[in-house]
């Protein structure tokens, strides 16, 4: 209960309220929660996988996937900024460091200078639409929160977040780590093997992750991750202006009959990939291929579909300056996440972190106690100095308002940190009648004008004082302000 009353205060729910401002040192970050039971993990696990988990998050995937989810209320910060992509990015994030407990952790950004795939293909991603402005604000904040969030970024010049994926996927799987990339890019199914899995996150409240082995691509592809860059060969992918086994865009010519002509789609190139295996088989045997359309695509587009292998294919041996054990979740900069969920109003957010983080250390020379009889709350106050400061933190438990009931208080003068548990349950005044006896005889110091007091969230306390008949004066401060 210490922890819970004093370092943490129940906050409103997200509206742009102001969260408290406060200014800890760093803690622990909160992802890693306890020490792993790896023996619980070996037990889950096979035995050839080492229980270091190196999670991989494809960054502007998730980030996207978060600006087109699907929202009945548009979420905003206080000033009118547009958050809803940091918001959801943030809650997935959040569940699956929760859930999975990485011991490893990259969230790996693209950079907006020019690839190598660029200048193989001038027309590469041409086709892709120009970048929301409404999220264009919002991406600096992503890289704000990852960052005080301890989570390490990774990035690369000249190429794309796909191979510095793929090239930390394959030093992890190397080395002996369980790796998971977390994306809802399909084109990583061909990273996935014995020791990579990919990991799409639900779209929604209704939806459930998923975890892509290699048994689970072919039933998603019809094809093994193997095999998934010759399938992409031949049926192309819009989104990144990849042809395929068809024209380059814009150079398309009609049939005689002046109909658009017909090409490989993924159920064609599922087919055409179990048959003869390769993408270069394939385009070798095409007169072998019964179906026209198909037939004739391979015969006329071999070069376009060889192109198309060429940049489907991620690397795995970009040059970075680090390596995969550097890759551990640092620790949390309270101050800094606290200014960011109060700048965009993310107040729920803000209190869970609160919660998970650690109680500030007690300095030896500072008296801890918990007080749960009027004579000890009574002992405690006559200590005091005369007309010293105090700070007061409380905890309630319910809705927050006239509803809730005063759960405890938490008392400091500097020198001396103590907790006064009120559990009383509902009732005209909020508290049973022995925690009346414990409330009244502080009575008189939360009442005392002469004596200073910082208090988080003064308004509510003086609320919930006044349903048990007790009165609060000579605040001087309120840190939820």
């Amino acid at each position: 209960m210490n922890k819970q009353m004093l370092a943490t205060n129940r906050l409103p729910a997200d509206s742009g309220s102001s969260p408290p401002n406060h200014a800890r040192d760093a803690v622990q970050c909160p992802f890693n929660q306890g020490p792993v039971n790896r023996a619980s993990l070996e037990a889950l696990l096979p035995q050839s996988r080492s229980p270091d988990k190196l999670f991989l998050v494809d960054a502007m995937s998730l980030v996207f996937r978060a600006f087109f989810a699907p929202m009945q209320t548009a979420l905003v910060s206080p000033s009118g900024v547009p958050t809803k992509a940091v918001y959801i990015f943030l809650r997935t994030l959040r569940k699956i460091m929760k859930d999975h407990r990485p011991t490893h952790i990259a969230v790996v950004f693209d950079l907006t200078a020019p690839t190598f795939r660029d200048k193989l293909f001038e027309t590469y991603k041409a086709n892709r639409p120009a970048f929301p402005e409404d999220l264009t604000v919002q991406l600096p904040y992503v890289r704000k929160f990852c960052q005080a969030l301890g989570l390490p970024i990774v990035e690369k010049e000249g190429f794309e977040a796909d191979d510095v994926i793929g090239t930390l996927a394959k030093e992890g799987a190397e080395k002996g780590m369980e790796v998971l990339i977390v994306t809802g890019d399909e084109d990583m199914f061909q990273l996935v093997n014995e020791r990579v899995r990919v990991l799409k996150p639900a779209r929604g409240a209704n939806d459930v992750e998923t975890l892509c082995d290699e048994a689970k691509v072919k039933e998603i592809l019809g094809v093994a991750p193997s095999e998934v860059v010759d399938w992409l060969a031949l049926t192309g992918d819009s989104s990144d202006n990849i042809p395929g086994a068809r024209p380059l865009p814009g150079k398309e010519v009609p049939t005689p009959e002046g109909k658009r002509r017909s090409y490989i789609g993924p159920k064609g190139a599922t087919e055409l990939i179990r048959r003869f295996g390769t993408v270069d088989r394939t385009l070798d045997n095409y007169a072998q291929v019964e179906r026209q359309s198909y037939r004739e695509a391979l015969r006329d587009f071999r070069n376009e579909a060889l192109l198309s292998k060429d940049l489907a294919t991620i690397r795995t041996e970009v040059p970075l300056d680090l390596h995969v054990e550097q890759l551990n979740p640092g620790e949390i900069r309270l101050p800094e996440v606290t200014a960011l969920c109060r700048e965009l109003g993310f107040t729920s957010l803000l209190r869970e972190f609160l919660e998970q983080a650690p109680a500030p250390a007690v300095s030896a020379g500072i008296e801890s106690e918990e007080l749960r009889t009027p004579e000890a709350v009574a002992a405690w106050i006559e200590r005091l100095e005369a007309r010293a400061p105090i700070a007061i933190a409380l905890a309630v438990e319910g809705e927050e308002g006239f509803s809730a009931t005063l759960a405890g208080l938490g008392l400091s003068d500097g020198r001396r940190i103590a907790t006064v548990p009120l559990r009383g349950a509902a009732g005209s005044a909020g508290l049973r009648e022995s925690d009346g006896g414990v409330l009244a005889a502080a009575k008189a110091v939360l009442a005392d004008a002469s004596r200073p007091k910082a208090v988080h969230n003064s308004k509510l306390l003086l609320l919930l004082l006044t349903k048990s008949s007790a009165e609060l004066a000579g605040v001087t401060d309120d840190t939820l302000l």
